[in-house]
Protein backbone atom coordinates (compact mmCIF):
# COMPACT_ATOMS: atom_id res chain seq x y z
CA UNK A 1 0.00 0.00 0.00
CA UNK A 2 1.21 3.69 -1.07
CA UNK A 3 1.66 5.87 1.84
CA UNK A 4 0.00 9.46 0.87
CA UNK A 5 2.14 12.15 2.46
CA UNK A 6 0.09 15.69 3.43
CA UNK A 7 1.65 18.76 1.89
CA UNK A 8 2.04 19.53 5.47
CA UNK A 9 4.30 16.41 6.42
CA UNK A 10 6.28 17.38 3.07
CA UNK A 11 6.83 21.15 4.54
CA UNK A 12 7.33 19.96 7.95
CA UNK A 13 10.14 17.59 6.53
CA UNK A 14 11.37 20.32 4.63
CA UNK A 15 11.47 22.52 7.38
CA UNK A 16 13.38 20.15 9.26
CA UNK A 17 16.10 19.06 6.56
CA UNK A 18 16.49 23.27 6.23
CA UNK A 19 17.27 23.87 9.86
CA UNK A 20 19.97 20.78 10.22
CA UNK A 21 20.98 22.37 6.97
CA UNK A 22 21.26 25.66 8.76
CA UNK A 23 22.82 23.81 11.87
CA UNK A 24 25.19 22.18 9.99
CA UNK A 25 26.49 25.15 7.98
CA UNK A 26 26.56 27.16 10.86
CA UNK A 27 28.89 24.15 13.10
CA UNK A 28 31.32 24.61 10.10
CA UNK A 29 31.90 28.28 9.99
CA UNK A 30 32.09 28.18 14.24
CA UNK A 31 34.93 25.94 13.24
CA UNK A 32 36.97 27.86 10.76
CA UNK A 33 36.31 30.82 12.74
CA UNK A 34 38.15 29.26 15.63
CA UNK A 35 40.64 27.73 13.95
CA UNK A 36 41.63 30.96 11.58
CA UNK A 37 41.72 32.78 15.09
CA UNK A 38 43.96 30.35 17.06
CA UNK A 39 45.96 28.80 14.20
CA UNK A 40 48.84 29.81 16.08
CA UNK A 41 47.81 28.28 19.03
CA UNK A 42 46.88 24.72 16.96
CA UNK A 43 49.92 24.82 15.12
CA UNK A 44 52.19 24.64 18.16
CA UNK A 45 50.02 22.38 20.53
CA UNK A 46 50.47 19.84 17.03
CA UNK A 47 54.35 20.59 17.38
CA UNK A 48 54.02 19.84 20.93
CA UNK A 49 51.83 16.68 20.31
CA UNK A 50 54.25 15.29 17.66
CA UNK A 51 57.65 16.58 19.65
CA UNK A 52 56.35 14.43 22.17
CA UNK A 53 55.40 11.01 20.45
CA UNK A 54 57.80 11.13 17.80
CA UNK A 55 58.97 8.04 18.11
CA UNK A 56 55.77 6.16 18.54
CA UNK A 57 54.47 8.07 15.55
CA UNK A 58 57.93 7.23 13.67
CA UNK A 59 57.23 3.14 15.07
CA UNK A 60 53.53 3.10 13.69
CA UNK A 61 54.20 4.06 10.24
CA UNK A 62 56.96 1.80 9.91
CA UNK A 63 54.65 -1.13 11.10
CA UNK A 64 52.28 0.31 8.25
CA UNK A 65 54.97 0.02 5.46
CA UNK A 66 55.90 -3.60 6.49
CA UNK A 67 52.46 -4.59 6.83
CA UNK A 68 51.56 -3.05 3.41
CA UNK A 69 54.70 -4.98 1.48
CA UNK A 70 53.93 -7.77 3.16
CA UNK A 71 50.34 -7.29 2.16
CA UNK A 72 51.56 -6.77 -1.33
CA UNK A 73 53.43 -9.45 -1.53
CA UNK A 74 50.93 -12.30 -0.43
CA UNK A 75 48.66 -10.76 -3.06
CA UNK A 76 52.05 -11.26 -5.59
CA UNK A 77 51.69 -14.87 -4.46
CA UNK A 78 48.38 -15.52 -4.44
CA UNK A 79 48.07 -13.60 -8.00
CA UNK A 80 50.66 -16.57 -9.29
CA UNK A 81 48.65 -19.11 -7.83
CA UNK A 82 45.47 -18.67 -8.01
CA UNK A 83 42.06 -20.46 -8.04
CA UNK A 84 41.80 -20.11 -12.21
CA UNK A 85 45.33 -21.61 -12.73
CA UNK A 86 45.24 -24.66 -10.56
CA UNK A 87 41.56 -25.44 -11.80
CA UNK A 88 43.19 -25.10 -15.40
CA UNK A 89 46.07 -26.94 -14.39
CA UNK A 90 43.65 -29.87 -12.63
CA UNK A 91 41.45 -29.98 -16.01
CA UNK A 92 44.55 -30.54 -18.04
CA UNK A 93 45.72 -33.59 -15.77
CA UNK A 94 42.69 -34.90 -15.97
CA UNK A 95 42.05 -34.48 -19.58
CA UNK A 96 45.90 -35.48 -20.66
CA UNK A 97 45.82 -38.29 -23.20
CA UNK A 98 49.17 -40.00 -21.10
CA UNK A 99 48.35 -42.77 -18.72
CA UNK A 100 49.35 -43.15 -15.40
CA UNK A 101 51.87 -45.07 -13.98
CA UNK A 102 51.17 -48.20 -13.91
CA UNK A 103 50.48 -50.00 -10.59
CA UNK A 104 50.86 -53.66 -9.07
CA UNK A 105 47.44 -53.59 -8.54
CA UNK A 106 46.07 -52.85 -12.02
CA UNK A 107 43.12 -50.07 -11.01
CA UNK A 108 42.16 -47.69 -13.46
CA UNK A 109 39.38 -45.56 -12.96
CA UNK A 110 36.65 -45.63 -15.97
CA UNK A 111 36.48 -42.89 -18.41
CA UNK A 112 33.20 -41.89 -17.16
CA UNK A 113 34.71 -40.99 -13.71
CA UNK A 114 36.88 -38.21 -15.96
CA UNK A 115 33.50 -36.92 -17.49
CA UNK A 116 32.02 -37.06 -14.05
CA UNK A 117 34.96 -34.87 -12.58
CA UNK A 118 34.96 -32.47 -15.00
CA UNK A 119 31.56 -31.69 -14.68
CA UNK A 120 31.62 -31.73 -10.90
CA UNK A 121 34.24 -28.66 -11.59
CA UNK A 122 32.31 -26.62 -14.53
CA UNK A 123 28.92 -26.60 -12.22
Amino acid sequence: MPRHVSTADATMDDAMSAKHSHTRQASILSMRRYYAKNRDKELQRFKEYYRKNKDRIRAYKKRVREQTKCDLKHQHDAATHSPTRRTSQLLHDILSPTQPPTTTHRHTPPPASAKFNLAFLLN
